[in-house]
């Protein structure tokens, strides 16, 4: 490959703009935050009840933090009994 050519395919590759050389949409990147923040705040339950049995905390508190997660377990049978296994027989929580 000449000179020339090394020059073109750089011209081309400036002209195509930063949205071709990142390999996620715009979108895709804040999505992905969002759902690792989602499942990191989902799994973080077991270890704070864990916390709590042990009195680090206040069973108030760790019902206002994850007052969402009581609220979809209530409302919805198969959330529930997936959380009910995760914390009582992942974390051995009573």
């Amino acid at each position: 490959m000449d000179e020339g050519q090394h020059r073109r395919q750089d011209q081309e590759h400036e002209l195509a703009g930063p949205e071709s050389q990142s390999h996620l949409p715009g979108f895709a990147r804040p999505l992905m935050v969002i759902g690792a923040a989602l499942a990191l705040y989902i799994l973080s339950l077991g270890p704070a009840c864990k916390l709590c049995e042990h009195g680090a905390f206040s069973k108030a508190t760790l019902r206002a933090v994850y007052a969402p997660l009581v609220f979809v377990s209530k409302n919805s049978r198969v959330c529930g009994q997936a959380l009910d296994w995760y914390v009582k027989d992942v974390w051995g929580v009573n």
